[in-house]
């Protein structure tokens, strides 16, 4: 079995690269969702949802129907698909924007894929649809957003958490974007999407990924931006 990077077609270069350093994994764009609204249309984190402990990814079955001639090339047994649509409106276009922690799914569980929630023991119900976007997981028992929210429920359920300030990071379409689509981890590194240095968080942002044993990696030369957050396609 191998594996793909599912990317955005507007991540740079230079991060495609980096991210394809960091897994010996080819960067592969992902083709729009025309449902979703033009700005996200094209964001991993809102198209795909990768189960922990397995290989298997959730997807949209008529984003599938649609795109079928990309997931063929890759030859995909391990995609579950979930039969709900895809809508421009909010909160119908969050469907796999959920996030997990352990065996934990933080998600706005009236509009969460059916069959994400099914995979999990428990559902945690959050305000926030995009909970994913929102929030940058370090681990299992660490992670950073901007949200109140999620801070306070991850929080309560003993997940060490940084808020930082809301803002700061572009999302060409919308006012911001989101900590969470503006960044990566992989092999114990996070990578920014950009310059990380410009936000008003970077020392606490840093310190707390250095406290748990992240490595910071950004690209001073880039506008900080939410291209959806990269995951990542198993197929034959």
């Amino acid at each position: 079995m191998s594996k793909a990077i599912l990317c955005a077609p507007s991540l740079p270069t230079e991060i495609k690269a980096e991210l394809s350093a960091l897994t010996g994994l080819p960067c592969v764009p992902i083709p729009p969702c025309e449902a979703l609204p033009e700005p996200t249309r094209c964001h991993p984190d809102m198209l795909f949802f990768n189960l922990p402990k397995t290989s298997e990814t959730v997807t949209s079955l008529k984003y599938y129907a649609a795109n079928h001639g990309f997931f063929q090339a890759f030859q995909c047994p391990k995609l579950i698909f979930d039969d709900a649509p895809l809508s421009h409106e909010y909160p119908d276009n969050i469907l796999f924007d959920a996030l997990s922690m352990g065996d934990a799914l933080y998600c706005k569980a009236s509009h969460t894929s059916k069959e994400l929630k099914s995979r999990f023991r428990q559902i945690i119900p959050l305000r926030q649809g995009y909970a994913a976007c929102s929030t940058l997981k370090l681990s299992d028992r660490a992670a950073i957003t901007a949200d109140p929210n999620i801070v306070a429920a991850l929080t309560e359920n003993g997940i060490r958490v940084l808020k930082i300030s809301a803002g700061n990071i572009a999302l060409p379409g919308y006012s911001c974007g989101f900590i969470g689509g503006a960044s990566a981890v992989i092999c114990n590194k996070v990578i920014f999407f950009g310059s990380l240095r410009e936000h008003p968080s970077y020392t606490d942002i840093s310190e707390f990924c250095r406290a748990e044993g992240v490595t910071v990696t950004d690209f001073p030369s880039l506008e900080l931006t939410d291209h959806g957050s990269i995951r990542t396609l198993s197929y034959l």
